[in-house]
């Protein structure tokens, strides 16, 4: 039988990118067999453009919800679902063309594989790349270890939907609902990476990895016990327990403070400031300086 694809993508004010979302997906070298939008809530014109948007191509299918939160959304797009695979992607960001036929053919070259990240690029507002692609290092290429590795971009994922059913879905652990998911499916399945770059993501001072980065990184830490509770036969903490015990180091603060500078570098330089961008920069390098290194070999071109 063969493999059929979903393309999962949730939203709530989603204008004016998208549109530019979904053409990406329209325009993939292996078509998809259908492209799930679950709007959540959405207050500006993105229902509207969602419903021309099914009228124009039979493979849309709009979920409409209140605004009930990204994990629901993702959830409900779950169940809506047909396809074998789901492919993710954000709102405002865009797959590369190649994305879907180039994922496919890496899970036929490696069939045990229950889910499939990649590397990815940068754009700015006006959807302009503007920086290397990002490539990450994993211990074990092609495979790929959520609580050892890099966490690869939750919008750059193919995975199987029945794997991810059968543990329940995703979590309400935004924003780490992503690794989550990884971390959990990981104790089941084998997860894979795919080092060619096949998503652009758009860099946004308003965006969540943005706004609640220190959030971010504190959820991460508290998935990743989570999930070493679970490896070792312990329960899982919940997390207003796990919070009042947590107590990040000195070193890991600077190290967060340096990858929040890198992050707003990028925003600054994807807006054209460029002096905001060099500066805030030079800071992530006082801060800790194996931050920038560590980036900077991420950026580096691979062969």
């Amino acid at each position: 039988m063969t493999d059929t694809i979903s393309a999962l993508i949730p939203v709530r004010d989603g204008m004016p990118y998208i549109v530019g979302a979904i053409r990406s997906l329209q325009g993939q070298t292996r078509p998809l067999d259908e492209i799930v939008v679950v709007d959540d809530g959405s207050q500006d014109d993105t229902p509207a453009v969602l419903r021309d948007e099914a009228t124009n191509d039979g493979r849309i299918r709009v979920v409409t919800l209140p605004a009930s939160g990204l994990v629901a959304a993702l959830n409900r797009g779950l169940a809506a679902a047909q396809g074998t695979w789901i492919a993710r992607l954000d709102a405002d960001d865009v797959a590369r063309p190649n994305r879907i036929q180039t994922q496919m053919a890496f899970v036929e070259v490696h069939p045990n594989l229950a889910l499939v990240g990649c590397a990815y690029g940068f754009i700015n507002r006006d959807g302009e790349r503007f920086s290397r692609d990002t490539h990450l290092t994993m211990r074990q290429s092609p495979t790929f270890d959520p609580l050892h590795d890099p966490n690869v971009p939750h919008q750059g994922v193919i995975f199987k939907r029945q794997a991810v059913m059968e543990i329940g879905g995703y979590r309400d652990l935004v924003p780490a609902e992503d690794m989550d998911l990884w971390l959990r499916l990981a104790e089941r399945q084998t997860l894979g990476y795919c080092d060619e770059a096949l998503v652009d993501v758009r860099i946004r001072r308003d965006g969540i990895s943005s706004t609640r980065f220190f959030d971010q990184r504190i959820m991460w830490s508290y998935v990743r016990d989570c999930a070493r509770a679970r490896r070792t036969g312990r329960n899982e903490l919940d997390f207003t327990s796990w919070l009042a015990s947590y107590q990040p180091g000195t070193a890991k603060k600077r190290r967060w403070a340096a990858e929040y500078a890198i992050r707003s570098s990028a925003a600054a330089w994807a807006d054209g400031k460029r002096l905001t961008a060099v500066a805030t920069a030079a800071k992530a390098g006082i801060l800790n300086p194996a931050s920038v290194v560590t980036k900077a070999r991420r950026l580096k071109r691979r062969p």
